[in-house]
């Protein structure tokens, strides 16, 4: 079934939608010299300054017109939302997870020499165990990242995106496996 969308409002929804995701991005980048709570507030300020709330109703609105109510009802009536009591997302797009071990070969004390990765269906990494070549384990997630862990986002992460001069080498490893490594951080 083909939907017809007007060009001018597709164009005005790509664009709402590509300042928040380009902003996003940034915003991680800039935030790896941040504490925690700086990151909290950056994001904070800009969900509030950029309108970030009016900008994905717009692009709500501007994309919902091809449909009538009853087919929105239909599709999107047991959307899992956030509210006090729901403030983490239990939805499918979360319980579908690879878990990928890289292993980066290099003689630089300073480098990552391995880390194993959670990644969600759209390859965005939701936790990450990083082993450095002095004995250290980092244990980063999206609310407690490491100050110089980066999270990847998007497309499953390829060998080249790990280390630019170094050789690298992927395998899939097990939830269960993942998981023996993730319980053994301090604090649990």
């Amino acid at each position: 079934m083909k939907i017809e969308l007007d060009r001018d409002d597709l164009v005005e929804a790509l664009r709402h939608l590509e300042i928040i995701v380009l902003s996003l991005d940034r915003i991680g980048s800039a935030s790896t010299d941040m504490s925690g709570e700086e990151q909290r507030q950056v994001l904070s300020d800009f969900f509030d300054e950029w309108s970030v709330g009016a900008r994905l109703r717009r692009i709500r609105h501007l994309l919902a017109v091809a449909f009538d109510y009853d087919e929105l009802i239909e599709l999107f009536g047991d959307a899992e939302t956030w509210n006090s009591n729901h403030r983490r997302p239990t939805s499918e797009v979360y319980k579908i997870l690879r878990y990928i071990e890289t292993t980066i070969e290099t003689v630089d004390s300073n480098h990552r020499v391995a880390h194993c990765s959670e990644l969600t269906s759209d390859g965005d990494e939701l936790r990450r165990i990083e082993f450095l070549s002095d004995g250290r384990i980092m244990y980063s997630d999206r609310r407690n990242a490491s100050l110089d862990t980066q999270f990847h986002e998007g497309a499953t992460m390829h060998v080249a995106d790990s280390e630019s001069n170094t050789s690298a080498k992927q395998r899939e490893i097990t939830k269960e496996d993942f998981e023996r490594l993730w319980s053994r951080r301090s604090g649990d």
